[in-house]
């Protein structure tokens, strides 16, 4: 999906393990172009503490977080 703004990624990882949201996230931030959104669904908190430490280290983008029953939705932003 386009917008104004860039594009926007859904990635559903619910299910998978650490490290491999971490990886397969890290790979598509470094094909993001400025104002894309990378959605990312994850239902594992340890990946999701990985995930604001890459995206906090990387400093590759803002990172927006929604907690739900059973997974988290987070959306980083592209700087």
């Amino acid at each position: 999906m386009l917008d104004d703004y860039g594009s926007k990624k859904l990635i559903d990882l619910r299910g998978s393990g650490c490290p491999e949201p971490i990886i397969q996230v890290a790979k598509e931030l470094m094909n993001a172009s400025q104002g894309d959104s990378l959605i990312v669904l994850l239902d594992s908190e340890e990946c999701l503490n990985y995930l604001r430490d890459l995206v906090s280290v990387s400093g590759v983008g803002e990172l927006s977080l929604k907690k739900f029953s059973n997974y988290y939705r987070v959306e980083i932003c592209v700087k």
